[in-house]
């Protein structure tokens, strides 16, 4: 049973990820059947942060419904990739609260619970909160942060015998480095931030 939730996860995963390569608001509504998913097979796993940024993605997906179509400003999602140039201010700001729940999450894991991969289940978590925040802002550097998640996931999850979904987040990994060049090469670039 739990070999055909994650097929269904690896399928959905690549829906979702054509979606975000197009800029498409409909990767959303495909992340809620992710989050759900993967709560459930990582929940299993003993893999808890990662468990947990499933929740939390649940919620930067209806953010990012909302955010993305506040953004379009009437454009139809799919028409124009929508770039927000990134402040100084935000990404130190952002990247330096993502280290201290690395920290928090790490020993957290480490101390009071029985998590086979701690280290890497928490810096895999907290780098993607921290890209999950700068995609739901459309910044183009999410992207980056996005390649070495997808290493680090592969190794991990591979560890746990998610066969399935270490290919998943191979896949993701490479085409990762394709939506980076896609969105710069598409997209319409808006200083507001």
């Amino acid at each position: 049973m739990d070999i055909a939730i994650e097929i269904f996860g690896l399928v959905t995963g690549l829906l979702y990820l054509w979606y975000e390569i197009k800029h498409s608001n409909k990767m959303w509504y495909v992340g809620i059947v992710i989050a759900i998913v993967y709560t459930y097979l990582f929940a299993k796993s003993h893999l808890y942060a990662s468990m947990s940024y499933q929740i939390y993605y649940l919620l930067m997906s209806i953010y990012g419904i909302y955010k993305w179509k506040k953004d379009a400003n009437g454009i139809s999602a799919g028409e124009e990739i929508i770039i927000n140039e990134i402040k100084l201010v935000p990404a130190v700001v952002s990247s330096v609260l993502a280290f201290g729940l690395f920290l928090l999450i790490y020993f957290g894991l480490s101390d009071y619970t029985n998590a086979e991969q701690p280290l890497l289940d928490a810096l895999v978590t907290s780098l993607s909160l921290l890209a999950t925040y700068w995609l739901g802002n459309s910044w183009i550097g999410q992207w980056w942060i996005w390649v070495m998640i997808n290493i680090l996931s592969v190794i991990m999850f591979w560890r746990q015998n998610l066969y399935p979904t270490a290919f998943l987040y191979g896949f993701y990994g490479v085409s990762a480095i394709y939506g980076y060049y896609y969105w710069r090469k598409e997209g319409l670039y808006r200083n507001n931030l």
